[in-house]
């Protein structure tokens, strides 16, 4: 069994940051977006990948709502949440992250309805 090995022996991100070298960092984000416009989640670091380890979105909107997460506008689509008022989307931490934006592309969200929606991200800056 190797300390990797995430179904036998899962590893916190703290541990993993130690022993990776890579900082985790957070971001939280509300806004109210056109539809079809994007909301910048993560900013973009030259060279760097935006790799996402956990995250969860919570929308005033009642209907159950389909939001793609980018790397920059209108960037290649990494990730399809649905989410309502009544049922936030969560993914709960992962250590080996769920996606990651193109190198130097920001993360970005668009909101196929155009309600507030509230993101809290978790991530590391990989490449």
């Amino acid at each position: 069994m190797t300390i990797f090995d995430q179904t036998l022996h899962p590893l916190p991100l703290a541990l993993l940051r130690n022993l990776s070298g890579q900082g985790i960092k957070y971001a939280t984000v509300t806004g109210t977006q056109a539809v079809g416009v994007y909301l910048e989640l993560v900013a973009a670091v030259a060279g760097k990948k935006i790799r996402v380890l956990a995250l969860s979105l919570m929308t005033s909107s009642a209907a159950s709502t389909a939001y793609e997460v980018r790397s920059t506008n209108p960037g290649t689509v990494i990730g399809r949440i649905f989410a309502n008022s009544t049922v936030p989307f969560v993914m709960a931490e992962c250590a080996f992250g769920y996606f990651e934006t193109v190198a130097g592309e920001s993360l970005t969200i668009k909101d196929i309805t155009g309600s507030t929606i509230y993101v809290n991200v978790t991530y590391a800056e990989v490449g």
